[in-house]
């Protein structure tokens, strides 16, 4: 049906659609990031890249979304050719700030959770992984969702008694290198 308008009238018709592409996938990112739906968000950043490489709020966008998806190093990239291309841009400078936060609260949950997982358990050579220090008044003050940490000790349970086996079963083969 196009094709029968003539050249020319496809060719303005194409025009038209060039000219909305850019701030309708904008528009869709922005909608999707206070959705929270990061990964649509990326998308449409994304098609905005694919026509203008260096479109600022693209880049913005896309950097955000990737900074929800915890993927920082994706996050970095983008947030840095956006600072590149408007180095006086105060969102791409809160971008950063968001960044590193999320970043640094991610590596603290890495750390908890690997503390958990690992807690009371002892190596032969007498060291030992010892609880985490007590919390604060102020953070033993918070509720604590019961949901998530009733998995949390479920999966760490988990984790010690596969690791008593793996043990157990080196014990009996004279190959111990750990004693629980």
């Amino acid at each position: 049906m196009i094709k029968d308008l003539g050249p020319d009238r496809v060719d303005k018709l194409q025009e038209i659609v060039d000219q909305v592409f850019i701030p309708c996938n904008l528009n869709m990112s922005l909608c999707y990031l206070k959705l929270k739906g990061y990964s649509t968000a990326v998308h449409f950043a994304t098609e905005v890249l694919n026509k203008d490489e260096k479109n600022i709020k693209a880049l913005y966008r896309r950097g955000t979304a990737y900074i929800y998806l915890s993927e920082f190093e994706k996050a970095k990239e983008d947030l840095k050719l956006a600072n590149s291309v408007a180095p006086e841009d105060k969102d791409v400078q809160q971008a950063f700030e968001l960044l590193k936060t999320k970043k640094k609260q991610s590596s603290e949950k890495e750390k908890m959770l690997s503390r958990k997982i690992l807690e009371g358990v002892s190596f032969s050579d007498g060291r030992e992984i010892s609880p985490q220090p007590q919390s604060t008044a102020q953070e033993n003050s918070k509720p604590k969702s019961g949901g998530f940490l009733d998995r949390l000790n479920g999966i760490r349970t988990t984790f010690r008694n596969i690791f008593h086996k793996i043990c157990r079963r080196k014990a009996k083969k004279n190959l111990s290198l750990i004693h629980i």
